[in-house]
């Protein structure tokens, strides 16, 4: 149901935040550099995914989820899950982030957790997740610092568009009542 009117406006916004970006990334470079080497929001966790694939279980999954917690938190190591029945992903799964770069959900768990410590079974919409909180290396700051300070440019930006879209209210008027977008 994209109109052409539709389709210059998307494009108008999505030129606009990326111009926004831009001027941002050039005001914060030096705010990002900082950041990025103390390592000021940054934390890296470690993660194993059980996806709620199609004809599963939800609670199945839940359970899977909830041994590999339960092991961990005794001891094994959560990277011997990764690749694994439990875990498809075969990626390290071992991720530097910042608020503003994962869903909700596994934000608030990874950050309420200290280093070394494991989270309770996550939910969230298609699937689980097991958090493992792990101390941050140096040497990957700085190997990895251009791509870290886009991440904390992003995140920035993308929170303060949070920040801003809660000031905004929206009440429907007469002619908003009548506007149908499929029309």
């Amino acid at each position: 149901y994209m109109t052409d009117w539709v389709f210059r406006l998307n494009t108008a916004i999505l030129g606009c935040q990326q111009r926004y970006y831009e001027v941002l990334a050039e005001e914060q470079d030096k705010a990002a550099y900082d950041a990025v080497m103390a390592g000021d929001g940054f934390i890296r966790c470690m993660s194993i995914f059980v996806k709620n694939d199609a004809g599963e279980k939800g609670e199945d999954n839940r359970k899977a989820a909830q041994a590999v917690r339960d092991a961990v938190a005794a001891g094994a190591a959560l990277e011997d899950y990764i690749g694994t029945r439990y875990n498809q992903d075969t990626s390290t799964c071992d991720y530097y982030f910042m608020r503003g770069y994962f869903i909700e959900e596994y934000e608030d768990a990874a950050f309420a957790l200290a280093v070394g410590e494991v989270s309770e079974v996550v939910e969230v919409d298609n699937g689980f997740y097991v958090i493992q909180r792990m101390e941050p290396e140096d040497a990957y700051f700085e190997a990895n610092l251009d791509s870290l300070k886009t991440m904390y440019h992003v995140c920035t930006m993308e929170n303060e568009k949070e920040r801003l879209a809660e000031t905004i209210s929206f009440e429907r008027n007469e002619l908003g009542e009548q506007i149908a977008l499929w029309s």
